[in-house]
């Protein structure tokens, strides 16, 4: 089966591959990604989408509306190790049932063990990418380009404000730490044989 795994990095606005994406057995999408993502940029990214992998903030009613369940095969909820009790309660009051599942705190171990965090936590997009790796065998990722320095934007759907991918280097993120994401990516690259839909 193959998967496609597309990250929102600016990256995914150089190629026009939307059709290409929607062929794919199962397409993996993040975040605002999916929410701000898709209308507008369909020929870049294409429509479909099997899994949607969300952070905590995302998973309200607000968000994950009856059409959003009925559009998708499964939504995984990623939060930082420190509050997924008190969010796994929160998501079971919703009452959506298996549909929507915690990933587990796991992989945010594992991933520390791969690289330097810090006080930072895995974005939703690197541990997103991790599961995948356990869960699928043939799978290609697009759009993790790390915040590269040659972008204007952080995400290609950033069209309202230009934000200095220079300053986010310079200066970092609290919450998240790009040379160990951009390191664990690498690393995951390496040892699942992922492919990059532009450049293999």
């Amino acid at each position: 089966m193959k998967t496609l795994i597309i990250g929102n990095g600016s990256s995914v606005r150089e190629h026009k591959l939307g059709s290409k994406i929607d062929s794919y057995d199962v397409v993996v999408r993040f975040n605002r990604g999916y929410f701000e993502g898709i209308k507008g940029y369909e020929e870049y990214v294409g429509s479909k989408t099997d899994i949607l992998i969300v952070h905590d903030g995302y998973a309200k009613p607000d968000y994950i509306t009856d059409n959003v369940i009925n559009s998708v095969k499964d939504i995984l909820v990623v939060t930082p190790k420190f509050k997924i009790g008190g969010e796994f309660q929160r998501i079971q009051s919703y009452g959506w049932g298996d549909k929507v599942k915690m990933l587990y705190e796991k992989y945010e171990d594992e991933l520390k063990n791969m690289s330097d965090f810090g006080q930072a936590w895995p974005s939703t997009g690197l541990v997103g990418l991790y599961s995948a790796c356990m869960s699928y065998d043939d799978i290609t990722i697009h759009g993790f380009d790390g915040w590269d320095k040659a972008y204007k934007y952080y995400h290609y759907f950033d069209e309202y404000e230009e934000r200095t991918t220079e300053n986010a280097w310079r200066e970092g993120r609290a919450d998240h730490k790009l040379d160990a994401e951009i390191e664990c990516v690498t690393k995951l690259i390496k040892k699942y044989n992922l492919k990059r839909l532009i450049g293999n």
